[in-house]
């Protein structure tokens, strides 16, 4: 159900191999919204390292992980039930706590020119636990996001020839990405009726690339199904899905697709999403392939750091109470 597609030969140089590339991308995203990817350099030790890093946080004793609570200005620990997927309709009229706890980073601006909207400011720090509390973690986190968002945008080509559209189309409105980054984890949970991991939702932005679980968790259910089908475990690949963002941006064309985690006695179960997102500034209005006198916009235009805030303020805590008593 899920396609693998290897970019090895795209990312190698290789001209003959991006135009099938992109069509393959094309096809997966307009039938499915997720594909395998395969062949995308990223060394299964950074992967293994990272998964290493997220268990060191959240074995941190409960006060540490406290003292970098993120907020609407500060991104960082986001503890259990601290979620509630509501900023998409698919979860029902019983929304409850998500069974999730995270570290989340994003790109930090360290210059003070946080993006800035009439709904507020984008977090532009990260509450990093002391270096003495975690040696060696802010270095390793941050070099890892440094790679995935390296091999986010050296894969814009391939999006942009998939919609017809020049390879360099998407340059511009991704310097300095809005990208995020988590550390999750799914402790050992006894779910209530309609209580998961993380309840059926769509991602907010552009891409989400998921490193290979060997606890599969995930299930999703595409447009064209009625079913919830458990994404496979396969060792050495990233699980790759349109967002939202890119939804719109397309008109529709490709599919954000409906996933859930489901909650488990049987473990710890830990998970690295990286969301990666164009700039704040970046306007999010249909593609000139995307629209015509048949193919109506179906969204007003807005940017990419106002719908992150409009994201936020649906399902998290900090966002949802900002500027109330």
């Amino acid at each position: 159900m899920v396609p693998a597609i290897d970019v090895s030969g795209f990312l190698s140089g290789h001209e003959s191999a991006a135009r099938a590339t992109a069509i393959a991308i094309r096809d997966a995203l307009e039938q499915v919204g997720f594909f395998y990817l395969m062949g995308h350099g990223i060394p299964s030790a950074l992967i293994d390292q990272m998964y290493g890093q997220a268990r060191r946080f959240h074995l941190l004793p409960h006060e540490r992980k406290q003292a970098v609570l993120g907020s609407p200005d500060v991104i960082g620990y986001i503890p259990v039930r601290a979620s509630t997927s509501r900023a998409s309709s698919i979860g029902g009229n019983v929304r409850k706590p998500n069974l999730v706890a995270a570290f989340a980073i994003t790109r930090e601006y360290t210059d003070g020119r946080v993006p800035t909207f009439p709904a507020g400011s984008v977090p532009g720090r990260v509450a990093w636990p002391e270096e003495r509390v975690l040696p060696g973690f802010r270095w390793a986190v941050s070099h890892y996001c440094r790679v995935m968002d390296d091999l986010g945008q050296r894969l814009l080509p391939l999006y942009a020839m998939a919609l017809d559209l020049a390879p360099d189309y998407f340059f511009d409105a991704f310097v300095e990405g809005m990208w995020n980054f988590r550390l999750s984890e799914y402790a050992p949970a006894e779910p209530e009726d309609e209580q998961w991991g993380l309840a059926p939702h769509t991602d907010g932005g552009f891409l989400t690339f998921l490193p290979d679980n060997r606890i599969s968790a995930l299930e999703i259910r595409p447009a064209t199904g009625n079913q919830w089908i458990p994404a496979p475990s396969i060792p050495g690949s990233i699980l790759v899905n349109a967002g939202d963002t890119l939804h719109r941006w397309t008109n529709g064309r490709f599919l954000s697709t409906e996933h859930r985690v489901r909650a488990s006695t049987d473990g710890y179960r830990y998970a690295l999403p990286f969301f990666f997102g164009p700039s704040a500034t970046a306007m999010i209005e249909p593609l000139p392939t995307c629209v015509g006198p048949d193919r109506p916009a179906l969204w007003e235009p807005m940017t990419y750091g106002e719908y992150y805030l409009w994201f936020s303020k649906q399902n998290y805590v900090a966002y949802s109470t900002a500027g109330t008593t």
